[in-house]
């Protein structure tokens, strides 16, 4: 992990996010969101609409651009991930957790 950030309401965690930069390529980053989403939750058809998502943000930016796995019920807490490509097609991946309500 490369940073990390923890959000606090009074003495209670709201959420923490894990972030994972490097220079890593979508095909390697690609077969670890499918490791997880089988072990986590997500469905192949989350997986395809963060394709398709990402793919139509590279459409319309020349810039960095990303895309988000659902929010998800995992091991009693909410999970998302975010996933940001930067214009030199470093794959970046954001992981948050906040408690259930």
């Amino acid at each position: 992990m490369e940073s990390f950030e923890v959000t606090t309401v009074g003495d209670l965690i709201q959420a923490i996010e894990l972030n994972q930069v490097g220079n890593r390529a979508w095909t390697s980053v690609s077969g670890e969101l499918e490791d997880l989403a089988e072990s986590w939750g997500w469905s192949p058809a989350d997986l395809d609409r963060l394709q398709d998502d990402l793919t139509q943000a590279a459409r319309e930016t020349s810039g960095a651009y990303s895309a988000s796995l659902p929010q998800i019920e995992h091991n009693g807490a909410l999970v998302s991930i975010e996933v940001t490509i930067e214009p030199d097609s470093n794959v970046n991946l954001s992981f948050s957790f906040s408690p259930l309500p």
